[in-house]
């Protein structure tokens, strides 16, 4: 996750700045799009302070708990490690451990901040296509009322929080914008950049948590647990199931959401529309078939399902090795 971030910065700007500008700029006539959009996006900070403290506490537990509960003439180190000098007492102790403290809280930091960044991304994306379905919905609406597809008496959507915009006065301009904006969302730099930046950390992501998983089963049905041990590995299980969690989560959302343009779309009440307006919506629904997913690389696709499969492998991989060591 470091080398990617440390090697590819450029591409994260522009894929951030590509969802908070571009896409928002749909919603310059949208206030009630506007507010969902922050809502969420409070929500999404949330989130990340949760992920946050987590990762912290994770730190805390693998390097306070050694000094905590432990008397001072058998201090240890939070990891097992070789050094050149005496590292068991004195100023020796205190460099390593300090050094070990640091190495932990980079990481956390490091691993931690990169998968935020994705993770928000996609909560990004699915806040858009929940924007996205509900102008779709008062498209549907205004089709219905007026029955011929022909323009409205206003010029704009019948909806006290939708403001006339230059150059979308009829129903299928309304129509068009709509298509527009789910264009960009599914066409433009943000799937690709997604996609091709995402693969890589999310397939390490997951291969790696299902052998730390593995093994922690292990430890844990092998040696005698303490009350630092529990803490330490229940700790560090929470923060790795938290990873791949989110991942599988919010990818299952991003993919129920995109689908979710096509059903919304169809429910617009398309007969009784001009030909262009129901032309325009086949164009739609068509590039809505396809959903938007977060996968690792070719190799399967993040949702619940993949998170309960990731387990099952982990604890299946856990069985053998159990297996294998009482024989």
């Amino acid at each position: 996750k470091l080398s990617l971030s440390t090697l590819r910065p450029r591409r994260y700007r522009r894929l951030m700045d590509h969802v908070t500008r571009r896409l928002a700029a749909h919603l310059r006539h949208d206030r009630a799009g506007r507010l969902r959009l922050r809502r969420d996006s409070r929500a999404a900070h949330a989130f990340t302070m949760g992920f946050v403290v987590c990762g912290h506490v994770t730190v805390a537990s693998w390097s306070l708990l050694p000094l905590l509960l432990k008397p001072a003439d058998k201090l240890r180190l939070p990891l097992v490690a070789w050094t050149p000098f005496d590292s068991s007492h004195g100023t020796g102790f205190l460099v390593t451990y300090i050094y070990q403290f640091t190495c932990t809280l980079f990481m956390a930091w490091t691993s931690g901040a990169t998968d935020l960044i994705c993770v928000n991304v996609v909560m990004q994306l699915c806040s858009h296509l929940d924007i996205l379905c509900s102008h779709l919905e008062r498209v549907g609406r205004r089709c219905c009322r007026e029955g011929d597809g022909g323009r409205c008496a206003h010029g704009h959507l019948d909806d006290g929080d939708q403001r006339p915009a230059p150059g979308r006065d009829d129903l299928c301009g309304q129509l068009r914008g709509c298509i527009r904006y789910h264009q960009d969302i599914i066409r433009c730099r943000v799937a690709r950049e997604m996609d091709s930046m995402l693969w890589t950390i999310v397939l390490s992501q997951c291969l790696c948590g299902m052998g730390v998983l593995c093994l922690l089963l292990f430890q844990t049905a092998m040696y005698t647990l303490t009350i630092e041990t529990i803490a330490k590995y229940l700790s560090y299980m929470a923060s790795i199931l938290l990873q791949i969690f989110c991942y599988c989560w919010f990818g299952d959302n991003l993919s129920s959401k995109s689908t979710a343009v096509a059903r919304t779309a169809y429910n617009c009440d398309w007969t009784r529309g001009s030909s262009a307006f129901g032309r325009s919506l086949c164009i739609l629904m068509a590039r809505a078939h396809r959903p938007l997913t977060v996968t690792g690389g070719s190799f399967y696709v993040l949702s619940r399902e993949a998170f309960i499969r990731i387990l099952n492998a982990s604890y299946s991989y856990f069985a053998v090795l159990y297996t294998m060591s009482d024989e």
